[in-house]
Order: structure tokens, then C-alpha cells, then sequence
């Protein structure tokens, strides 16, 4: 019965996901549609006609993976609901797979499956699986980069080294392609590789960071020569301006949210020295692309609304620790809530059981990314889709929280066993 185990759980992942999807679902796909995925829709439509020149400025926003996963798909919503559906339970089975490569662990079958059984039931991960985002193709790529690292670091020959070397700097290139916060993703890993590695490991995380750095590298310079900007996205600053320092600003100021928008893209054009007639509230739409100047003011009026509203600062970072740890948007949000408060004292409770056992690489490779994912999103966009940076770091989680749970049941099967105490 042991080998329809994971198959079961990747079906009833698959299951859950699925019933999802058919619960927020409406003829008119209203519920998908705005925002970041029109973008997408945008980049897939030229795509569709044939257009790989990639020089409209949406790619400047957004890099091209999800919109070519789209164009392959014919801009089907429904096909592509259902590719994400089946990306986001693959990551499942990867969970698995994760568990067994890290180090020697006490039963460690049974904490594959339970950790395979934790994404697989977790809201944010099914959530994020039901809606038309490139979330569940970043996530699968961000758990390929795990795995392809694990083998790393238990390769012994030097093809077998170079090999998972360059497969995981291509793998953190593929994510970042597909949704840029994993674009420098590759520093805190390069610095695990020296970790963990005792031997070769210049060449291994040469290698990876080559690797990564062709693929990132490769898309900064097309923006470089296409846009004459060097960032790897113009969104960061925008999300930067109008979501983070747009909530410090609204509660400092306590300004409508709209006027908040308004006095936002009013301070930008007046750095630009611009004309302030006509600034309304779709001016801040105008300010997703445009020349490095006007990136440079965003940057500067965000920087003056964090040092003019400091206390307003460290309340919206503590919102955004809350949007991030525990919410979860939609029909999901209070069952979510319960849930993430369970599953990140088992995680934190694994960790420390870790930290007794020294076992300095494994929680490494654990807690940089969580790390670098949540604090991307309190630097740039607490305001920005809850549980998203949390979806993506889930396997890490949920492998933390089986370890924490399954130590918690052999101790009482232990106790329960020898109710007397040892003599």
C-alpha cells in the first residue's frame, strides 16, 4: 500500500485544486482578469502573431516564460487554468522528492509523504494554483532549482558535478524568467555551494552562477539594448512607489487611497519637472515603463515618504509579515489563517530541532530562500497578493513542519509505550 502513497496525495492535490477552480469559477473570467494578467495577456498576444523580437515595452514589466507558455496554449483560459492546475501538483511530487534528498532524517519515508501531503492540502498552494498567474511556473522551476541543488551537492564525479551545477543556474533562470523575484536568487545559493561543497567548489558554483548569469544576465541586456533600461523589470520600482510607499503614505497622510495614487505620481512629475495639470488617478498606470530618469524619481519619492513617515513604515512592514505568514485572499481566508499558524509553529519547531543536530546545510538551503522571498515582499510590495511568497517556499515548509510533527508523534508513541519512564 506504501507506493500508492504519493500518487494518492498527488491525486487528492490535484483533486483539491481542481474543486477550487470550479468554485471561483464564472463564465466571463472576471475573477482573472486585470492586473498582472492582462499584462501577461498582452506579451502572449504578440507572441501568438509571430512577434519574438520581445521590444514592446509589456516585457519590460513582465519577462516572456508565462506569456510563451501562454501563446503555446492559444490564450486559452480554461487550458491554461488547467496547465496551472497540474504545474502547482507536480510541485507536490517534487516536495516528496526534496525530503528524500536532504540529509539522513529518522523515518524518512514518512516524512516525504507528510510533507508531500502538507502542500498538497495547504490553501495558499491551491489558491494560487487556480488562478491564470505565472505563479505555479516560477514555483515548479523554484523546486526544480532544489533538487537540481540537493544532487549537487551529493555529486561525486565532475561531470555528474558540472552537470547539476549548470542545471540549477539554468533552473534559477528559468523562475526568474517566469517571474523575476528569483533573478539574484542565485547569491545566497552560490554561498550554500561553498557550504556544503568540501571539494571542487569553485568549479561548481562557477558553474551555477555562470549559468544563472546567462539567463538573467541575457535578459537585463536586452533590456539594455531594447529599452535603454539595464533593470531586469521596471515593475520593482513601480510596485516599490505605488504599493509600498503608497500604504506608508495612505495611514501617514491618512489620505483616500486614490488621492493617495494622486499625490504619488504628482511628486514623481514634479522631480521630472513636468507640467501638474491633468494628473489624475490613472496617471500612475503611465509610470510602469518609461525612460530610467523616471525610475529614478519613483525610487527618490519612495525613499522621502519612508523617511518623512518612519512609525507608519515599521507598522505596514508588520501588516505585510501578517499578508504574507498567514492571510490568504478568497473563500480560503479563514481556514488559511488557522492553518499557517500550524504549519509555521511545526516548521519553526523543525527548525530548531535542526539547529540540536547541527545540521547547518540542510537548514541553509531551508532558510535563505524563505528569507530572501519574504523580505523581497517587505521591501517592495507589502501591500501586494497574500501568501504568494509563502506559496512559493512551501515545500521548504512543509518538509520544516513534517520533520517538527513527526518528531512530536514518536515522542509520544515513546511514551505511550513506556508509561512508567525509564527505571
Amino acid at each position: 500500500m506504501r507506493r500508492f502513497a504519493l500518487p494518492a496525495i498527488v491525486l487528492l492535490g490535484l483533486l483539491l485544486r481542481i474543486l477550487y477552480a470550479a468554485a471561483i469559477y464564472e463564465p466571463t473570467l472576471a475573477v482573472y482578469h486585470g492586473g498582472d494578467y492582462e499584462l501577461y495577456r498582452i506579451g502572449a498576444e504578440i507572441l501568438s502573431r509571430g512577434d519574438f523580437s520581445f521590444t514592446n515595452d509589456v516585457f519590460l514589466l513582465r519577462p516572456p516564460f508565462f506569456p510563451l507558455l501562454m501563446a503555446a496554449l492559444d490564450l486559452q483560459p480554461l487550458l491554461i487554468l488547467a496547465i496551472n492546475i497540474l504545474l502547482s501538483s507536480g510541485i507536490i511530487a517534487l516536495t516528496y522528492a526534496l525530503t528524500r534528498k536532504l540529509g539522513p532524517m529518522k523515518n524518512a519515508e514518512a516524512a516525504a509523504l507528510l510533507s508531500a501531503l502538507l502542500v498538497a492540502l495547504d490553501p495558499a498552494s491551491i489558491r494560487y494554483s487556480a488562478l491564470l498567474l505565472a505563479e505555479p511556473l516560477a514555483n515548479l522551476s523554484f523546486a526544480i532549482i532544489l533538487i537540481c541543488l540537493l544532487a549537487l551537492r551529493r555529486a561525486a564525479s565532475r561531470p555528474g558535478l558540472c552537470l547539476w551545477s549548470a542545471l540549477a543556474g539554468a533552473a534559477i533562470a528559468l523562475s526568474a524568467l517566469a517571474r523575476p523575484a528569483a533573478e539574484l536568487l542565485w547569491i545566497p545559493f552560490a554561498l550554500w555551494i561553498f557550504l556544503v561543497r568540501a571539494d571542487r567548489r569553485l568549479i561548481s558554483a562557477g558553474i551555477f552562477t555562470l549559468a544563472a548569469a546567462i539567463g538573467t544576465g541575457g535578459w537585463r541586456l536586452h533590456n539594455a539594448n531594447t529599452f535603454g533600461h539595464s533593470a531586469y523589470t521596471t515593475l520593482g520600482n513601480w510596485n516599490l512607489l505605488y504599493k509600498r510607499a503608497a500604504s506608508v503614505l495612505h495611514h501617514g497622510a491618512d489620505l483616500p487611497i486614490e488621492d493617495t495614487l494622486v499625490e504619488l505620481a504628482r511628486r514623481v512629475e514634479a522631480k521630472l519637472g513636468n507640467a501638474l495639470d491633468g494628473v489624475d488617478i490613472n496617471r500612475p498606470h503611465h509610470h510602469y515603463v518609461g525612460s530610467p530618469q523616471l525610475q529614478s524619481a519613483m525610487t527618490e519619492v519612495a525613499t522621502d515618504i519612508f523617511r518623512a513617515y518612519p512609525l507608519e513604515y515599521i507598522a505596514t512592514t508588520l501588516a505585510g509579515l501578517y499578508r504574507q505568514l498567514l492571510d490568504t485572499l478568497g473563500p480560503l481566508r479563514l481556514p488559511g489563517i488557522g492553518w499557517s499558524l500550524a504549519l509555521l509553529a511545526a516548521a519553526a519547531f523543525g527548525l530548531l530541532l535542526w539547529l540540536g543536530e547541527k545540521r547547518w546545510g540542510d537548514i541553509a538551503i531551508i532558510a535563505l530562500p524563505c528569507a530572501w522571498y519574504l523580505l523581497g515582499s517587505l521591501v517592495y510590495c507589502t501591500a501586494c497578493s497574500s501568501g504568494r511568497d509563502r506559496a512559493t517556499v512551501m515545500p521548504l515548509l512543509a518538509i520544516m513542519a513534517a520533520h517538527g510533527i513527526l518528531h512530536l508523534i514518536n515522542r509520544r508513541r515513546a511514551a505511550s509505550a513506556n508509561p512508567a519512564g525509564p527505571a
